[in-house]
C-alpha cells in the first residue's frame, strides 16, 4: 500500500490542471455554484483501477473520475446517457447501437502529448470494454460480462484477437452484439468496471492511472492527516437543462479513516459538509446533543433519510445550504448538480 501511495503522488505531480483553471473550449456556461464540498470516509482507499474495485469507498471515487457509456440516477435507478448521448436497442434485443458524444475530452495527464488530454473515439470505447473481457489477475470483472457479449468468452480464453460483438460502425457509432437477450445489459455498463479511459494511461501506468472524463480529476492523493483534492473538470462535456457547466463544485476534499463520532464532530465544527449513513442510534443522540444545530432559524445542519444495504435505516447530515446531493440505499453518490445555495457561495481554503 505504501508503494501504490508513493505512485499515486509522484502521478499527481504529474497533473497540469488547477482548481482555479479554465478552459476557453466549452460549450457552456460557467456555473454559479462553486465551492469546496468536504466530506470524510470511515474506511480506506482500496484499488482505483476500474476492474478491480474491492471497496465502496474505491467505487465512490472512480464514479468522480470516470464515465462510462451510460451512468445510474442514484435516486431514481433509471439508466441516463454517460458517455453515450442516446442508445437504440433492436427488437431481438440482442444488438446495442451507442452514439457518443463528440466533445468528450480525456483529463490532461502526462500521458499524453505535451500533457493535453485528447477527445475520445469509439476506439477508446472498444480498447476499454476489450480489456474489461481481458483474463488477468487484475481483472475481477470479466466474469460479469464474458458470457453476455458476443465473442467476448473466446477473447478471455486467447481464442481470439478481438471481441468480435464490439463493432465500430463509424466515428460516433458503437454495436454491441450480446449472445442472448439481456434486461440487465445496461445496469451492467453503468458499473465503474465498464468506464472508459485511454489506451496511453494504461500503458504508461499500468493499473495505477486515473484518467478518465469524468466531472473531477484527482489533484493531491491521500497522505496521513491530508485529503485527497479532487478538482473540477472543465471540460466535462455535460451541462444543466440551462446550459450551465456541470459539475457546479470546484473542489471536493475527501477524508479518509475517520469514524463516524470523529466526522459528526469535524461536521459540527465546519470541517466537513456532509456525514453519510449515520445509523439511528448516533444520529439520535447526535440530535440530542446538537439539537439547536436542526431546529433554531438558521440551523446549520439538516438531515435526509434513507437506508444502507443492509435495508437499516440511516441519516445523511448536512450543511443546510448543500444542495442536489443524490444517493441511494447502495451508498452510490452523484455530486455532479450537487452544489451550494446561491446565498452562501464561498470557497473554503481549510
Amino acid at each position: 500500500m505504501k508503494t501504490l501511495t508513493l505512485v499515486f503522488i509522484l502521478l499527481s505531480l504529474c497533473l497540469l490542471q488547477s482548481c482555479t483553471s479554465s478552459s476557453s473550449d466549452s460549450l457552456c456556461k460557467p456555473s454559479a455554484g462553486w465551492g469546496t464540498l468536504v466530506f470524510a470516509e470511515t474506511g480506506t482507499l482500496g484499488s482505483l483501477f476500474p476492474h478491480e474495485i474491492n471497496n465502496a469507498i474505491s467505487q465512490r471515487i472512480v464514479s468522480l473520475i470516470h464515465e462510462g457509456l451510460v451512468i445510474i440516477d442514484p435516486q431514481t435507478l433509471s439508466i441516463k446517457p454517460g458517455i453515450a448521448d442516446t442508445w437504440r436497442i433492436d427488437t431481438s434485443e440482442k444488438e446495442y447501437r451507442f452514439y457518443i458524444n463528440s466533445n468528450v475530452y480525456f483529463h490532461d495527464d502526462a500521458c499524453f502529448a505535451k500533457g493535453k488530454g485528447r477527445k475520445l473515439t469509439i476506439d477508446d470505447v472498444i480498447y476499454s470494454l476489450t480489456m474489461l473481457c481481458n483474463k488477468n489477475e487484475h481483472n475481477t470483472s470479466a466474469e460479469i460480462f464474458i458470457d453476455q457479449i458476443d465473442g467476448a468468452r473466446e477473447y478471455y480464453e486467447g481464442k481470439t484477437p478481438t471481441v468480435k460483438g464490439l463493432i465500430k460502425e463509424n466515428d460516433s457509432t458503437l454495436l454491441i452484439k450480446l449472445i442472448k437477450p439481456n434486461p440487465m445489459f445496461l445496469q451492467f455498463l453503468a458499473t465503474p468496471a465498464a468506464v472508459i479511459f485511454p489506451k496511453e494511461a494504461y500503458e504508461k501506468y499500468a493499473t495505477n492511472f486515473t484518467v478518465g472524463v469524468g466531472p473531477f480529476y484527482i489533484k493531491q492523493f491521500p497522505d496521513k492527516d491530508t485529503p485527497m483534492i479532487l478538482c473540477k473538470n472543465q471540460r466535462y462535456f455535460k451541462m444543466d437543462e440551462k446550459g450551465n457547466c456541470l459539475p457546479y463544485l470546484d473542489t471536493i476534499k475527501v477524508y479518509f479513516n475517520v469514524n463516524l463520532h470523529q466526522q459528526l464532530e469535524m461536521l459540527k465544527n465546519g470541517k466537513l459538509d456532509i456525514v453519510l449513513n449515520v445509523d439511528n442510534e448516533t444520529f439520535t443522540n447526535f440530535l440530542e446533543q446538537n439539537i439547536d444545530l436542526f431546529q433554531r432559524k438558521d440551523a446549520p445542519l439538516k438531515a435526509i433519510s434513507g437506508f444502507n444495504i443492509t435495508s437499516s435505516q440511516v441519516q445523511h447530515i448536512m450543511k443546510s445550504n448543500l444542495e442536489n446531493v443524490k444517493i441511494n440505499d447502495m451508498y452510490q453518490i452523484d455530486f455532479r448538480e450537487t452544489k451550494f445555495n446561491s446565498d452562501s457561495l464561498q470557497t473554503k481554503n481549510s
